[in-house]
């Protein structure tokens, strides 16, 4: 069976969105494996999702590793994913290399915190995996090796551990030879994070006697060597290191062989090599600098070349045009409203006929390109450039023009909406100010977006197309969507948990009638549904008329046989309170919310998520919420939200959960929280010599 894949867009807003803890680092690497394969030319926005997520990730907490930690692993797992891409000391995933830059994104917070961590296993393989990387392969990431190679001098424990590490991956393709690894020459010249200077002299030296092996004590020596003759330490610095070696016939040979102006036909040949290296990075760079200068000429001796060039046809999008968006971004094309809008970022560089007719052309752009919906049948994972542009486009002229909407004709303004579903991160800035405009219109333009999102929901996979962005982008449009929503409800099989729970948020929060919702869901609870949405729709109906939900769901879990019966309470009791890393229910219609169904819904749950159950989670340190957590946590809620209702009836209702509690252990503090809340509602009753006996044997 073919695994269901994860739309690369989809993850990116999801991130955006989750919670930074150790929750939703697990369902990221586990999502991370559902993805279709990496294009390096396509646009989703998902690396940078990761990039913000991981900025706030907590690391550490109270000595005890933090989710960072997690994460760091698991993205290290992925980069030695086969098949690999084998040069010399460079082995990374082939599908997964796309994933350096967050991996080393994430070493760094760990090394900016002084997070233990980092010198996980993990850490220190991705710190070597990425300059190996950078000189065997075409990698594309930001270059963090200046800072965390400063983060490093500053941290020489870390440093001296990662060179270590270093050494030990140079010997093992030596000593599958038989040979060894005695100099540090083989592993300079791939320009690893680490370094010394001079300052580390008597740090290396101290090295000599304190590495386990001799073949790591010939390295030593060969390093600090180094540092005498890189920076022209003093001779006293010559007589240490000959100090040092004494009484160690190798490491004396070994320090009089570096010393002999002779130098090895190894170092010599590393030598060579580095310089040849060191060239040709050279090269590339003036090249790179020239090509950009020839291209920034020949772009102001002919900006019209921007409108158009001969064999582009209308509506396409030049390389021209990318790297433009490319150079205003600096840090790459993103797909937001920010993306490439900001056109007077080329003035300086570029000057102003440039940076005009770029204006103008994404502003023509957009009217001539015309996006595919996913209900006409696109089936791109990522964002098309022309899409990209066109959404600059029209970002600029949405900013610039006064009464913009009002001066399209009606044309303009459907051709306008069909941009409306393609920004990644919600809806482009200009769609609420159209919803007051043009209402109708705007609602149109979605109903064949939220119909295929229906269509292509299943129980176990579901698009995320359009529905997520309305809960959370754009409630305004929550009331002129009910009738719609409910009528894809009506009409659709079973359906994926996130489709029913943003389709509910929405009917709530736009303001539909509990009566109307409480219709719903009995009608659709007659269908044969799993679990899952039979238990949200119990909790809806419960939610939007208590008198009669309430003996459905007991009727509904009386059928059950134990297990199955928990199960059902606690996903009820998650969908009615909210759970930590859900979606949320939306707003609450609160039919529910009386003292006498509070305690009736209490003791439901207490019958069917027994305490005797629960999950002690206090001082065990990070861990991730499951369903068990979130209902047992949900049960305790409808408790908390009874104690707090002022009045005789929840004082009652405590009263007979003081003799009826289906925990006895319990009864006890039910007594004593019936007395403060009557104390606090300043009626209190005579109390019985029974009653003051209890509380005395309390207060024991």
């Amino acid at each position: 069976m073919e695994t269901n894949k994860i739309d690369r867009r989809l993850l990116a807003e999801i991130l955006h969105n989750c919670a930074p803890n150790l929750a939703s680092v697990e369902r990221l690497l586990a999502s991370l494996d559902l993805l279709p394969p990496y294009q390096r030319f396509q646009t989703s926005g998902l690396t940078e999702a990761i990039h913000a997520f991981i900025d706030r990730l907590p690391t550490e907490r109270d000595g005890r590793k933090g989710p960072l930690a997690t994460l760091v692993s698991g993205l290290n797992d992925f980069l030695d994913r086969p098949p690999v891409a084998e040069r010399r000391e460079c082995q990374v995933s082939k599908e997964f290399a796309w994933l350096l830059a967050p991996a080393l994104h994430a070493v760094e917070r760990l090394v900016v915190q002084r997070a233990t961590a980092a010198f996980d296993q993990a850490s220190i393989e991705i710190m070597l995996k990425i300059p190996a990387a950078r000189f065997w392969q075409d990698v594309e990431f930001r270059d963090r090796k200046d800072e965390l190679a400063d983060r490093l001098t500053r941290w020489p424990e870390l440093n001296d551990a990662l060179f270590w590490s270093s050494v030990e991956v140079a010997r093992r393709p030596l000593e599958e030879k038989g040979e060894k690894l005695k100099d540090d020459w083989p592993v300079q010249y791939l320009g690893h994070f680490w370094s010394f200077r001079a300052g580390d002299f008597d740090r290396v030296m101290r090295c000599i006697a304190e590495r386990p092996n001799e073949d790591d004590q010939l390295i030593a020596v060969s390093l600090a060597y180094r540092i005498y003759r890189s920076y022209d330490l003093p001779p006293s610095s010559l007589d240490a290191l000959r100090s040092a070696v004494s009484g160690a016939a190798p490491l004396s040979t070994r320090l009089e062989e570096l010393l002999d102006a002779s130098k090895s036909k190894e170092a010599e040949a590393f030598e060579r090599r580095e310089r040849r290296f060191e060239r040709k990075q050279e090269r590339k760079r003036r090249k790179q600098a020239a090509d950009r200068t020839l291209w920034i000429g020949e772009l102001q001796s002919n900006p019209n070349r921007i409108r158009s060039r001969e064999g582009v046809e209308p509506g396409e999008v030049t390389y021209d045009h990318l790297w433009l968006m490319s150079e205003i971004e600096k840090d790459g094309l993103r797909t937001d409203r920010h993306g490439g809008a900001d056109w007077k970022a080329l003035r300086p560089e570029f000057g102003e006929d440039v940076a005009q007719v770029y204006r103008d052309t994404a502003i023509a752009h957009w009217r001539i390109y015309k996006p595919t919906l996913r209900s006409e049948g696109t089936e791109s994972d990522g964002i098309p450039y022309a899409v990209i542009f066109g959404l600059v486009g029209l970002e600029i002229e949405a900013a610039e023009k006064e009464d913009f909407l009002g001066s399209l004709s009606e044309a303009e303004f459907r051709h306008m909406l069909r941009y409306a579903t393609w920004e990644l991160n919600g809806f482009p800035t200009w769609l609420e100010a159209a919803n007051k405009v043009r209402s109708a219109l705007v609602v149109e333009a979605l109903i064949p977006e939220i119909r295929w999102e229906f269509e292509n929901s299943t129980p176990e996979k579901t698009p995320h197309h359009v529905l997520h962005d309305i809960v959370y982008h754009a409630p305004w449009l929550h009331s002129a969507l009910i009738e719609h929503i409910l009528s894809e409800l009506e009409r659709s099989g079973s359906i994926h948990p996130d489709t029913l729970r943003y389709s509910l948020h929405i009917l709530r929060s736009g303001g539909a009638s509990g009566e109307r919702l409480a219709d719903f869901s009995c009608e659709r609870l007659q269908r044969d549904l799993d679990v899952e949405e039979s238990a949200s729709l119990y909790a809806l109906w419960v939610d939007a008329d208590a008198e009669k939900g309430v003996p459905a769901l007991e009727t509904w879990l009386e059928r059950q046989g134990d297990a199955e019966a928990s199960k059902s309470a606690q996903l009820f009791v998650t969908a009615l309170m909210g759970g930590r890393h859900g979606a949320g229910r939306g707003p609450a219609m609160g039919s529910y919310r009386t003292a006498r169904i509070l305690k009736r819904l209490y003791v439901l749950m207490h019958r069917h998520i027994r305490t005797s159950d629960d999950i002690e989670r206090a001082g065990t340190g990070v861990y991730s919420p499951g369903l068990r957590d979130d209902a047992q946590d949900g049960r305790n809620s409808i408790f908390n939200l009874l104690a707090e209702i002022p009045g005789e009836e929840t004082y009652i209702a405590l009263k007979e959960l003081a003799r009826d509690h289906p925990n006895e252990g319990s009864r006890g503090w039910m007594e004593k929280l019936a007395y403060r809340r009557a104390e606090a509602d300043g009626d209190l009753p005579s109390w019985t010599s029974a009653d003051l006996a209890r509380l005395d044997q309390l207060r024991k």
